[in-house]
């Protein structure tokens, strides 16, 4: 089995390489065999060069030049062995960590040393320059970078391509002088001072004839205080997504082919994440070919159900860790805890001859029956005969969750070889196993829980259902396999079963249901309600990787 691991950083923790070596040590825990492939990322702002000479043979340039307030900085860059490209990060010369925070002034703060650096390497031969613009301490336009070319190297003839993604324009509310100077720094007056400068800037470069009043509010144009928009009109520089040069450069596309999967991961994973990040540039590549990818972060926030639609499985790494922040922060504490994230999770997508969930269809309607057959069955051995009649659920019913998309299935290749590898496709590629167990998971409202007595729900947000939990006995826990299902897309569950299902009562409580209060069912009769509701930060859980075993002795639990 073949697995990458392409982590970003986890900033003041770990870097992307401690992530990836963690990772590493989790897998070959469970899976000696496992072939794995370690590739430290950086989405092509700070730790750009770091990332290139991990993967391709360069050597070192290092140089004084003008800092952010022009003092003389040590500054360096890579050039690749055959003396043609050069990778560089405008933050070397003009960063933000180059200026204490007393003296941080972007009124001031120029890119001189980057037109310093660029002016360098075209002397030496380049003729494409690879540079990162992110992490800066100035709001000039790139004014200092032209400046100090004009001395330098009025012609430099190289082909620049900029790591950028950042989508800001170069004036106005959203762009480099409101959006980026206070955080270098700048004060309200200060702002729109620099503003100013920046239009005023952009009518010079128009009255040049190098740009049109379009080009200034191009996405980029204010990355980096302006600079995009200095590269991009004068050096006529190109303007790519950092992740995506990375993954080039590194030959991405072809290491995945054969890849068995993909796991990737950051510091704190959210709706940000879709915006250029790492894991969303590597989360791509990989669906373009169908390589499952899983999201591995310190910190995972999905309240809105974004990152659960584009990966497999998403888990915090901090997790099961209720130690202060401040010790989840260390870097020992973070790779143990990677370690440990990658050895469960392998685990429990390993186990059973890896069953999977899909929605139900029409065609599976005669193994349903015969599953809710033995499901009654099993009730009324149990003491709690009266909960479903002799023929519930009716096809009719059957059907009607079918067509609603609310039926899902549990299957289950008892052909498989449990040492084979689990299938982690999206739903629409998965295989056709046996049908083992059903429930149905329903989005709210539902009507018979608008009326509660003798109690009220825990809160009245939107929620979920799950009825008509059936098994064919092959499979235990399937409730807490249904839990996991539902949990990974809603925060409130609700559910409701009978008073003489013993069982499901056990099951429902076990899985932190807390009880409500009474329910009545269209036919009238009484059931007992039950509400699970949790944070968003609290989410784990995948429709692909769940804790189930086979065991063939024990029947499911309906409702």
């Amino acid at each position: 089995m073949k697995i990458i691991l392409a982590f970003d950083s986890f900033k003041g923790c770990m870097a992307a390489s401690d992530a990836c070596k963690a990772a590493a040590s989790g897998i070959h825990a469970v899976m000696p065999d496992a072939e794995t492939l370690e590739l430290p990322l950086s989405d092509g702002g700070e730790g750009l060069v770091k990332c290139v000479e991990r993967m391709a043979p360069t050597h070192r340039v290092v140089l004084p030049v003008h800092g952010p307030l022009m003092e003389i900085v040590e500054a360096s860059y890579a050039i690749a062995v055959d003396g043609t490209t050069a990778y560089m990060e405008m933050a070397e010369a003009c960063g933000l960590t180059l200026v204490p925070e007393s003296r941080r002034n972007p009124i001031e703060a120029t890119t001189y040393g980057v037109g310093e650096m660029i002016a360098d390497a075209a002397k030496r031969g380049c003729r494409t320059i690879v540079m990162g613009i992110g992490g800066s301490a100035t709001c000039d336009g790139g004014k200092g970078m032209l400046d100090a070319l004009y001395r330098l190297c009025p012609h430099p003839h190289c082909r620049i391509i900029v790591a950028c993604d950042v989508t800001n324009p170069l004036y106005g509310p959203m762009g480099a002088a409101y959006v980026f100077g206070p955080q270098k720094g700048a004060s309200a007056e200060q702002v729109y001072i620099l503003d100013q400068r920046l239009r005023k800037f952009a009518r010079e470069t128009e009255l040049a004839g190098l740009a049109t009043p379009e080009m200034a509010m191009q996405p980029g144009t204010g990355a980096a205080g302006g600079l995009g928009y200095a590269l991009m009109t004068y050096l006529n520089a190109q303007l790519h997504s950092g992740i995506d040069i990375i993954l080039d450069i590194c030959g991405f596309d072809g290491l995945i082919r054969d890849a068995d999967l993909v796991i990737t991961g950051e510091g704190c994973s959210d709706a940000q994440t879709l915006m250029g990040k790492v894991p969303y540039g590597v989360q791509k590549r990989c669906h373009r070919v169908g390589v499952p990818i899983w999201l591995l972060s310190g910190r995972i926030d999905d309240a809105g159900k974004i990152l659960v639609k584009h990966f497999s499985w998403l888990k915090s790494i901090n997790e099961k860790d209720r130690r202060p922040l401040n010790v989840l922060l260390q870097r020992e504490v973070a790779m143990k805890n990677m370690e440990n994230t990658v050895s469960e999770s392998l685990l429990l997508s390993h186990l059973a001859g890896f069953p999977l969930i899909r929605r139900a269809r029409r065609e599976d309607i005669p193994r349903l029956q015969e599953i809710f057959a033995r499901a009654r069955s099993f009730m009324k051995e149990a003491g709690n005969p009266d909960q479903w009649n002799a023929d519930y659920p009716s096809r009719e019913l059957i059907e009607k969750d079918i067509e609603s998309g609310d039926c899902y299935v549990v299957t289950l290749d008892n052909s498989t070889d449990k040492k084979t590898k689990p299938d982690f496709r999206p739903e629409s590629q998965r295989g056709y196993g046996k049908i083992e167990a059903t429930f149905v998971l329903r989005k709210g409202p539902d009507p018979t829980y608008d009326i509660i007595y003798n109690g009220k729900w825990q809160n009245e947000k939107p929620y979920a259902a799950i009825h008509r939990i059936a098994s064919s006995g092959t499979l235990k826990g399937i409730f807490h396999l249904a839990m996991l299902f539902a949990m990974h897309r809603y925060d409130n569950i609700r559910i409701d079963t009978h008073r003489n299902n013993m069982p499901m009562r056990k099951a429902i409580i076990k899985e932190g249901f807390k009880y409500c209060g009474i329910i009545h069912c269209w036919s009238g009769d009484e059931r007992l309600a039950y509400h699970y509701t949790s944070s968003p930060s609290d989410h784990t859980g995948t429709e692909r990787c769940l804790r189930v075993t086979n065991d063939s002795t024990r029947p499911g639990i309906p409702r």
